[in-house]
């Protein structure tokens, strides 16, 4: 159990999560927290947000041999310049 206090922020109150907490929570800065209150007890829930890909992380994903090979796409149809 961790103890921690309650500090006056501008018009508001806040408390400052220890390193041990955020880490069993899994919580990082920018996460956004649900929070309960109970009669005494006062509950924080991590809100999953979806996950953000990178391009490039979704393409190194792929395996597929030959994507990068030139197709054959036929004769001019009409007045394109090739």
């Amino acid at each position: 159990m961790t103890t921690v206090t309650v500090a006056k922020w501008g018009n508001s109150v806040g408390i400052r999560l220890p390193k041990e907490c955020v880490a069993a929570g899994q919580i990082s800065v920018g996460d956004k927290l649900q929070v309960e209150a109970d009669h005494k007890q006062i509950t924080f829930i991590r809100l999953h947000e979806p996950k953000k890909y990178r391009l490039e992380d979704i393409l190194e994903s792929f395996d597929t041999p030959g994507i990068h090979e030139e197709l054959a796409w036929g004769g001019a149809k009409g007045v394109e310049i090739w």
